[in-house]
């Protein structure tokens, strides 16, 4: 009997709770009761949100203002908002602009300087900060994220449906080119355990990454050692090796699967796009009329299981497309780690 007063007690109290994050759609035409009363909500000062911020010589506090200064002359406000162990926000000319707290705890004021024209570009746009967070990628350099939207010094691009890849054509082309070497393996000089070896090569050309042995040669190794003239030795000036070769060449081509795209204020297109080649291998591109640069997850050596998956940065000359197989256009200018 106690038990179930308690529980009658309780659920006769008023309930009360955070305020939603987006607006309560329904509340004007609501007609089951009378409206909560309002929360009244301590007021946080700059001194308690210093203490939540990540310890840095640069996050100073002066005369009751909240400073993130780059030591060099310049500077940005901090707001006055609770942020936990979470992001931080910036005093900017669009609002409170969300930033990855690692960022300031990294100690990275150089970003403070590349601040300034994502402000620009956003409110030539008409965007305000709601919903971005300052970040830095490693194609994109620093931007404003959202979840459909990029601020990038040369323009905002927004989210796209990219058309569905269909590359089946491609992988069948591959294993008619395939069949054909192997067929061809009769005519060559090698003896049993080499046409054993070639003949293993050749069967992993089709394949995708990730399900063979870890000393086993993966399928993206084998399809790199063709093209780069393996067969040669074996198949002197055959054509069944350089249909080989230009098949995997085509089912190399990457293509984008997701999409983001823009244009800069005089019309110029951006595109930031992940793309995939037909054997699921994947990367990130990014086109604009400053930069061109592609991504590619750098091959796992065999044996040392103890390296980290690093991803190889390549930056092309301006035009280049980076998605086409090399060619004298897309020859690097810089590569980085």
């Amino acid at each position: 009997m106690r038990s179930l007063t308690l529980l009658l007690l309780a659920l006769s109290l008023p309930i009360w709770a955070a305020e939603p994050t987006t607006p309560d759609v329904d509340a004007a035409v609501r007609v089951d009761g009378p409206a909560a009363p309002a929360i009244e909500v301590a007021t946080i000062t700059p001194e308690q949100v210093l203490e939540q911020l990540p310890k840095s010589a640069a996050i100073t506090l002066q005369e009751g203002k909240l400073w993130w200064d780059d030591g060099q002359g310049t500077r940005i406000g901090l707001a006055v908002v609770a942020c936990g162990q979470g992001n931080p926000s910036l005093e900017t000319a669009i609002g409170n602009l969300a930033i990855e707290r690692k960022l300031l705890a990294d100690g990275r004021t150089d970003i403070i300087a590349s601040l300034a024209p994502l402000i620009a570009t956003a409110q030539a746009a008409g965007l305000k900060a709601e919903g971005f967070t300052v970040r830095e990628g490693i194609l994109t350099g620093v931007h404003l994220r959202a979840e459909r939207q990029l601020v990038l010094p040369e323009g905002v691009v927004n989210k796209v449906e990219a058309p569905p890849l269909k590359r089946s054509a491609e992988r069948e082309t591959l294993e008619t080119a395939v069949e054909g070497a192997l067929a061809g393996l009769a005519s060559t000089k090698l003896d049993d355990l080499g046409r054993k070896c070639v003949e293993d090569v050749l069967n992993r050309l089709d394949n995708e990454d990730g399900n063979q042995d870890v000393d086993e040669v993966a399928p993206s190794l084998a399809r790199r050692m063709v093209r780069f003239g393996y067969l040669g030795q074996f198949f002197a000036s055959d054509a069944r090796a350089t249909a080989l070769i230009e098949a995997i060449n085509r089912a190399n081509v990457f293509a984008p699967t997701t999409a983001f795209r823009g244009t800069t204020a005089d019309g110029k297109p951006l595109l930031l796009a992940e793309v995939k080649n037909a054997f699921e291998s994947s990367g990130w591109i990014l086109q604009t009329p400053q930069r061109v640069s592609y991504t590619r997850q750098l091959p796992e050596p065999l044996y040392d299981v103890a390296m980290q998956a690093m991803n190889l940065v390549v930056d092309l000359p301006l035009g280049a497309d980076p998605t086409t197989f090399p060619d004298a256009s897309t020859t690097p200018l810089a590569a980085r780690l």
